[in-house]
């Protein structure tokens, strides 16, 4: 009886260190290595709009969220990637990845609107 149970004991070890070989690969997070921007530099009138897109490697990474920023506001600001023109001036608009740090970025120059004056 006790051969039976001590190969029963056995058998169920086994088992376990199989399921949990098995699960621990599902457990494995891809994370971001690089982002990459579809431009890294612009020149919008202000008033104008423009999209960046970002692009997160590698492609199978479980966190893609990417977080936007302006380096200066007050001359673009930026929302999920739509770069909108405030004023003349420069800034940078930079992706960050949300899982790593890693960061791409796009040198925005904005120029004054042209305003004609009708004689």
């Amino acid at each position: 009886m006790k051969r039976i149970l001590y190969y029963i004991n056995c058998i169920f070890l086994i088992i376990a260190g199989i399921i949990y070989t098995g699960c621990t690969k599902d457990l494995e997070v891809v994370v971001v290595s690089s982002v990459t921007l579809n431009t890294t530099s612009m020149t919008l009138v202000e008033g104008e709009s423009q999209s960046l897109v970002a692009t997160v490697s590698p492609s199978n990474a479980e966190n893609k969220k990417v977080l936007w920023t302006s380096s200066n506001s007050s001359v673009t600001t930026v929302d999920n990637g739509v770069v909108t023109a405030i004023k003349p001036g420069n800034a940078i608009i930079t992706a960050i990845s949300d899982d790593g740090g890693k960061t791409a970025a796009c040198t925005v120059t904005v120029v004054a609107k042209v305003h004609h004056v009708e004689k």
